[in-house]
């Protein structure tokens, strides 16, 4: 059960959080980061390495990385903090808030998407 507490943790973590983008002004979550490492990656593939795909390759895989660690950190401290509480008790606060969490990244404009059509947006304006 700890286990699957800690999970639904990172996953609410790594689609949710908006965390800084290195190099450009934007704040979206580590899923985006992910997303942009295999996009860059099949760039180099269908097209070759010229210019810099090599190097945001390795920048949006370096940052990708480095945030789902981040991500997963949050997520165990979280979990080791809740231990000691009533399991159901915790349960349904944890999904009460991350229930509230995804309501609010679809319903506000909580991230900077330098990629995306507008400068701010929603969660699903930044994760496409």
């Amino acid at each position: 059960m700890l286990k699957r507490r800690r999970a639904v943790l990172f996953l609410a973590l790594f689609l949710l959080l908006p965390l800084p983008l290195a190099m450009f002004a934007g704040r979206v979550p580590a899923a985006r980061y992910c997303e942009l490492a295999v996009l860059c990656l099949l760039v180099r593939v269908r097209e070759g390495g010229g210019g810099p795909v090599n190097s945001m390759i390795v920048l949006f895989a370096a940052q990708a990385v480095g945030y789902s660690l981040l991500c997963w950190l949050a997520a165990w401290f979280v979990e080791r903090c809740l231990r000691p509480l009533r399991r159901r008790a915790v349960d349904l606060t944890l999904l009460a808030v991350l229930v509230a969490a995804l309501l609010a990244a679809v319903a506000f404009d909580v991230y900077v998407t330098p990629f995306g059509r507008a400068p701010r947006g929603n969660l699903w304006e930044a994760l496409t």
